[in-house]
C-alpha cells in the first residue's frame, strides 16, 4: 500500500484493497484539512537497519514544509518535535540536524504522495526492531508515541484561542424572533 498503484499491485486482488485504502487516506486528509486546515501524517513502519534506532523521514523536511515555513526547523527537530520527544523517552534518533541525511528512510510514496505540499504535513517514522520485539515493548513504544504527538499536537497544531479565553463551553439560550 505504501507505494505507487504500478509498484503495488504484485497480486490481481491486491487493486481493490490498493483503491480502497488510498480512498480512505484520500477522505481522512481531506476532512481533517476542511476542519483544521493543517494537520499531521504520520505514516509509521518498521526497520531492522537499525534495531535500536526511530529514524524520520521527511523528505529533507519538504513533507513537513507547511510547519517549516510557520515555523522553521523546529517541528522537526525542536524541544517540542516527535523526535525530540523520543529522545527525551530514551530513544535514540536519527538523522540529527537539518542537513544529515534521512537515507535510505527519506519518506516513502504515502508521505511525499499525502505529505506537504500536496496535502497535510506528514513524517514517516521508522521504528527500529527493539521497539517492536515483544509485546511489553510494543505498548510502551505506543505509549510514548502518543505522549510525543500530543505533545507536537498542543504546540504546533492546536488552534490558539488566547483571544475568548473567558468563553466557557455552554449552549447559547434559544433566540425569539
Amino acid at each position: 500500500l505504501n507505494r505507487s498503484v504500478k509498484h503495488g499491485l504484485e497480486h490481481k486482488n491486491a487493486r481493490e484493497v490498493y483503491i480502497a485504502y488510498h480512498q480512505a487516506l484520500q477522505y481522512a486528509i481531506s476532512q481533517v484539512a476542511c476542519q483544521y486546515q493543517t494537520g499531521l501524517l504520520i505514516d509509521v513502519h518498521g526497520q531492522s537497519r537499525l534495531p535500536d534506532v526511530v529514524w524520520r523521514g521527511t523528505r529533507k523536511g519538504t513533507t513537513m514544509g507547511g510547519l517549516v515555513d510557520q515555523f522553521g526547523w523546529e517541528p522537526i527537530e525542536g524541544k517540542l518535535s516527535l523526535m525530540h520527544s523520543f529522545e527525551e523517552f530514551g530513544y535514540p534518533i536519527h538523522p540529527k540536524g537539518i542537513d544529515a541525511s534521512e537515507a535510505p528512510f527519506t519518506g516513502g510514496f504515502i508521505t511525499g504522495t499525502y505529505g506537504y505540499p500536496y496535502g497535510l504535513n506528514a513524517i514517516q517514522l521508522e521504528y527500529g526492531y527493539s521497539f517492536r520485539a515483544s509485546k511489553e515493548i510494543y505498548l510502551k513504544t505506543a505509549q510514548d508515541t502518543a505522549n510525543a504527538i500530543l505533545k507536537f499536537h498542543n504546540r504546533y497544531l492546536m488552534k490558539k484561542l488566547d483571544c475568548v479565553t473567558d468563553v466557557e463551553n455552554r449552549e447559547l439560550p434559544h433566540q425569539t424572533n
